[in-house]
């Protein structure tokens, strides 16, 4: 059965992805929106509104798939997950889950998408109790399998990348404040949470629900960060990590155990050597009526991204100083082909779909679609 997992896992590596020419409007009007901070704490769910994209994936048949988390005045927080067509028309969209997240630090709240090799959708969130579960859901959104686990409590934030279907690896950050909470009662919203004493552990952790089958592995220094990790499938179940901080990024091999193997760690400051291709962003950019600073938009937006290139290459792309970079890495965590690649902006249309690496980020209002393909050319929209 294994055997047959890795067969399609790595079929699924080799299909050529489709790639919308553009948005529709519709992402940017639904799920574009200022997250708002409360001044007290006891305001908290009472007088604030938000609504943010916590994942956004571009499948292989060029349909979007967001992820939202959504709250209201006096309702809480919902879970909402849009599916989008390639050419931009909405499919559907779907509520997850609605709970009383009612706590001045529910921004680390995430929920993550991963789609199956038979285009199914797995959709992870946490619950009221704060456990990390997930629903699967057919092509059409209708919810066909609900796991509620009791395992993971505290996952906040988390990461997750597909080992075949229905088969995941997962990399949490629980945050240490999650056991301080008390529960309270409200008769007009009912059930939240008053936090008491916040306090951030900086541990990461590492399970699968294979090999593992929901087990943690505390991932150990120097694999460890403030930061979530990107990860992403390798051949053999195993996945490469990689981490934005400060002035570098640290990638490792980390196989379904949880042993880690180190890789090359990029100095930001040395990408114009180790980059297989750069190209400047930051004037086009600011054409833009974005209320930000670069500084702000550099540590703000997660740029950095990975993908698995045609010839089994990792690739990273790494935003720093006004510029995306493109990084390379062979599958023993090496960086190859310095310098190699073409390093142009060109609109989308130009580029050969089979080669393309879509992604979604969100700034403020705005939403930033933008990729690259394995030549080292980018696109960059804004809508």
């Amino acid at each position: 059965m294994l055997k047959i997992l890795s067969i399609i896992l790595i079929i699924n590596f080799i299909f050529a992805k489709e790639i919308p020419l553009s948005l529709s409007s519709e992402v940017s009007n639904e799920t574009a929106a200022s997250v708002l901070h409360p001044l007290k704490i006891e305001e908290m769910g009472y007088n604030l509104a938000a609504k943010k994209i916590t994942d956004a994936v571009i499948d292989d048949s060029g349909e979007v798939h967001i992820l939202i988390d959504g709250q209201y005045e006096r309702h809480g927080h919902i879970w909402l997950y849009l599916r989008y067509d390639k050419d931009g028309n909405r499919l559907f969209k779907k509520e997850i889950y609605s709970g009383n997240y009612l706590t001045n630090l529910h921004n680390f709240l995430v929920s993550r998408v991963l789609i199956n090799p038979d285009m199914t959708a797995l959709v992870f969130y946490p619950d009221s109790e704060f456990y990390t579960c997930w629903v699967k859901l057919d092509q059409s959104g209708n919810i066909i399998e609900r796991n509620e686990s009791s395992g993971w409590r505290g996952d906040a934030n988390f990461r997750v990348c597909s080992a075949g279907q229905d088969s995941f690896h997962i990399v949490t950050f629980p945050l240490g404040f999650w056991n301080k909470l008390i529960k309270q009662y409200d008769p007009d919203i009912g059930e939240y949470y008053l936090e008491v004493k916040p306090s951030i552990v900086p541990e990461l952790y590492y399970s699968n629900n294979f090999t593992l089958k929901g087990k943690r592995i505390h991932i150990r220094r120097p694999f460890s960060n403030l930061n979530v990790p990107r990860i992403i499938p390798l051949p053999d179940k195993k996945i490469f990590c990689f981490f934005n901080h400060g002035k570098y990024g640290r990638s490792w091999i980390m196989d379904s155990s949880g042993k880690c193997y180190d890789a090359e760690v990029v100095v930001k400051d040395n990408l114009d050597e180790i980059c297989f291709a750069k190209v400047k962003v930051d004037t086009i950019v600011e054409r833009f009526p974005i209320d930000m600073s670069m500084h702000t938009l550099e540590h703000i937006v997660d740029w950095s991204n990975l993908d698995l290139a045609l010839d089994n290459e990792v690739c990273i792309s790494v935003f720093w100083k006004g510029a995306l970079y493109f990084v390379k890495y062979d599958l023993n965590g090496k960086i190859t082909q310095l310098g190699e690649g073409l390093g142009k902006l060109v609109e989308i249309s130009e580029m050969d779909k089979e080669r393309v690496s879509p992604f979604i980020a969100q700034i403020g209002k705005k939403i930033l679609y933008w990729g690259f393909d394995d030549l080292g050319n980018f696109f960059l929209q804004i809508y």
